[in-house]
């Protein structure tokens, strides 16, 4: 465990966004509506921040269950990493907080067989979608606005490309526990 332990709380609040196939609201791509839960991070870095837990389409995708996950620094998409990634950006290659190293997490789903989905982060979500242009597979999405200010405060607290790469790979240290509880 890195030397500055995170706990990131999520809480839907028993709200649902909108927008989400599958959904009450499916067809409302309401921005405003679409980001249903809160965030509150705390430890070594802290803050509050509005996100997503839902996937845009819960027919096929699902989104995390509620549980205690372990998160690590890492990035979105595989590729070796260099020191000028570790910057704020919205699309591509990218740092990003990794659940469960990568490996699979339990999801819920409106398709009885979608019980796990691997790859899940939390990154940037989008102001705007469009219905049949998947957004995620399941990752938590940061309302736009606030992306930036998530990802500087653990691209500040943890600077060194070593943290988010370990062996040049996609994920770094493990760095807190994630608390979902929609």
């Amino acid at each position: 465990m890195a030397a500055g332990f995170v706990h990131i709380n999520i809480s839907t609040g028993g709200k649902l966004p909108t927008g989400v196939t599958g959904l009450p609201g499916a067809q409302s791509h309401n921005t405003g509506g679409r980001y249903e839960s809160t965030m509150v991070v705390s430890g070594h870095v802290s803050g509050r921040f509005r996100l997503t837990i839902f996937p845009d389409d819960m027919n096929v995708k699902g989104r995390i269950r509620d549980g205690v996950y372990p998160i690590f620094l890492g990035f979105h998409n595989p590729k070796k990493p260099q020191e000028s990634d570790l910057e704020v950006r919205t699309n591509g290659f990218r740092p990003v907080i990794v659940f469960n190293a990568n490996l699979p997490v339990p999801v819920q789903s409106n398709d009885p067989k979608k019980t796990t989905s691997t790859g899940i982060h939390i990154h940037n979500g989008w102001y705007g979608w469009k219905s049949g242009m998947p957004m995620s597979e399941g990752c938590l999405l940061v309302y736009p606005d606030e992306w930036a200010k998530f990802i500087s405060l653990f691209l500040k607290a943890y600077p060194k490309l070593s943290q988010w790469s370990v062996n040049g790979g996609w994920v770094g240290e493990a760095i807190g526990f994630a608390f979902v509880n929609a």
